[in-house]
């Protein structure tokens, strides 16, 4: 702080009048409650520096005074009116409020007034009034207002936001509610990091933005999660309309940081004419992972029936935790047989809940819902160490047997996902290469190195890897370079319309069989056809050169008590035939 030698004025009180960013004035009132009319006497202190700090507009004829009444708009200037008449009408000793003054430039700048009265007689008062500039912090104000209803990152209006406009609505008015949330968005931060995300989400918040226009508000909820709500008067085909413009212009190549990305939505829709705003948003919600759950990257309207399934589903959950903790969960085993000898060469886990009172629950029902919730992972490896831990009894019956698990992504996304594998095969004494774990074609369309990271480590482990379901997804034929894999499993599709009636469809089928067979026999890769249902498939699939199959008709899965008898009766193939012909184990 730089200080002055000059000495201070005589009158401390003139120095501060001068200097002070406020405006004084004093004034005597007389009330004529019979004439209605006011008497007001009024007096400026400091005009002289107030004209300096607030230059207002003046007019010749007025005085300083008049000139600041008519910078107040009409509403402040009414304001006022009305802040006196009901300060003399309940007798106040104080008052005050906050308006807006225009200067001569055109510029706007706040004044808070703070009134002192006081009745010194009947109907005579005396009043002091201060003036004060507080543009600083209405502004401050008016800015964190707008940080407590705008996310910081896209600058578009958050979940308060929708909340008020929401609160605000006049009852029984329809409104409609679509609720975006990104497909495997969770693949981009995790493989190019949380900046290239964030990027992501302000293009994609922009281009939100654009599309709906002045069709209703673009609202950010949090992470990849979006909503709009449209304006009041639109209607249902609006709403389905913007919709799908919303998929279409998601769907358009996104290029970030010169890398070009491919984005979708599932995308839920919700109305409602009664509802408070936590549920509609919710409603919304609900639609939105109903459309995830039918595939993702589509639109679905919420119904009734829906909210039912939702909240079964969320029972669902709360008993699958409940089946993990208590090891609820179990697996059968579906046996792979060589297609020539029909010789046993392995075992596939397959996971199994049979619940007290529900009953058999099929994996189609609760496997999304544990990779949704994080579930997959205790569950995942549990159910690992069960089959290593029965796979050591049986070897002894077969020393050759080999056993083998799906995973998923959600599983090999986990960074000690393939030490924890290996942690499992050294407590339970399972060589490694008596252990297979099967993947899909998804782990490619999700991009991500991390995966790649764990399946190379299992790899170099001795793990042998399996790819399932080939042909059904993404980039195939690139799967068998990408991926450090020993076999591969055709779709049971394939094998179906192989013996379709249709001679054509049946020759195209076959045809496709035998291109992935040349192309796995190219790469030392075994292929195995799964889902054989008669004596004709297997004989087909083995004169379409795959090596191993599975299936109904050659074995149903089993379980353990079962397949211990199955074990005694079936012949499994000799260690030379299994370094030969198979990839689950080395060649010494």
């Amino acid at each position: 702080m730089e200080l002055s030698n000059s000495r201070p004025p005589d009158s401390l009180t003139a120095y501060v009048l001068d200097n002070v960013r406020c405006l004084i004035w004093h004034a005597y009132v007389f009330i004529s409650s019979e004439e209605k009319n006011n008497s007001w006497k009024i007096k400026i202190l400091n005009e002289a520096a107030a004209q300096c700090w607030l230059p207002i507009k003046r007019h010749p004829e007025n005085s300083f005074l008049q000139d600041l009444y008519l910078a107040c708009s009409p509403l402040a200037q009414a304001q006022g009116e009305v802040m006196f008449t009901e300060a003399f009408q309940h007798k106040k000793k104080r008052c005050g409020r906050q308006f807006p003054m225009t200067l001569a430039d055109g510029s706007e700048i706040w004044i808070h007034e703070d009134v002192h009265l006081e009745e010194v007689q009947p109907d005579h008062w005396h009043i002091v009034g201060v003036l004060t500039d507080v543009t600083t912090h209405k502004l401050s104000e008016e800015r964190l207002l707008y940080l407590a209803h705008h996310d910081s990152l896209t600058q578009l209006p958050n979940r308060g936001y929708l909340f008020e406009v929401l609160a605000k609505a006049p009852s029984q008015s329809m409104r409609y509610l679509l609720y975006l949330d990104l497909d495997n968005f969770k693949v981009i931060n995790d493989t190019l990091g949380h900046p290239i995300g964030d990027l992501v989400l302000f293009h994609l918040s922009n281009r939100l933005r654009s599309v709906v226009g002045m069709s209703g508000d673009v609202v950010r909820l949090g992470g990849d999660e979006f909503t709009v709500l449209l304006r009041p008067d639109a209607s249902k085909t609006e709403a389905q309309e913007l919709a799908e413009s919303l998929l279409q212009q998601i769907r358009q190549p996104l290029i970030v940081e010169g890398q070009t990305l491919y984005l979708s939505t599932s995308i839920g829709i919700a109305a409602t004419t009664d509802l408070d705003a936590p549920s509609l948003l919710r409603n919304a919600d609900i639609a939105m992972y109903a459309a995830k759950y039918q595939g993702k990257n589509r639109i679905v309207a919420f119904d009734s029936e829906m909210e039912r399934a939702v909240r079964s589903r969320f029972e669902l959950e709360g008993e699958l935790r409940k089946a993990i903790d208590k090891d609820g969960i179990g697996l059968v085993y579906q046996p792979i047989l060589r297609l020539d000898s029909r010789k046993l060469i392995g075992l596939e886990g397959l996971a199994r809940w049979s619940h007290p009172t529900l009953g058999m629950i099929p994996p189609d029902q609760f496997i999304p819902i544990a990779e949704e919730t994080g579930l997959i992972i205790p569950l995942g490896l549990r159910l690992l160490k069960q089959a290593c831990q029965q796979a050591v009894h049986w070897r002894r019956q077969h020393p050759d047997l080999v056993v083998g698990l799906n995973v998923s992504v959600v599983q090999l996304m986990e960074e000690t996902f393939a030490q924890d594998v290996i942690r499992i095969l050294e407590e339970t004494g399972l060589p490694s290469e008596k252990l297979t774990l099967e993947v899909t074609e998804s782990i490619l369309a999700e991009g991500c190195d991390p995966v790649l990271r764990q399946l190379w480590l299992l790899y170099e482990a001795g793990v042998s890897l399996v790819l399932d379901d080939f042909g059904t997804g993404y980039s195939s034929f690139s799967a068998l370079s990408e991926l450090p894999l020993h076999a591969l499993k055709i779709d049971r599709t394939f094998l179906a319309r192989a013996i379709d009636p249709s001679r054509a469809r049946a020759e195209r089928n076959k045809a496709l069989i035998r291109a992935i067979t040349s192309a796995a026999q190219v790469l030392d890769l075994i292929v195995i056809a799964e889902g054989i249902e008669a004596e004709q498939q297997a004989s087909l699939a083995e004169s379409l050169g795959c090596q191993l199959g599975q299936g109904y008709h050659l074995q149903r899965p089993l379980t353990p008590q079962a397949l211990n008898n199955y074990l005694g009766q079936v012949a499994s193939a000799s260690v030379q035939d299994f370094r030969e012909s198979l990839v689950f184990l080395r060649a010494a």
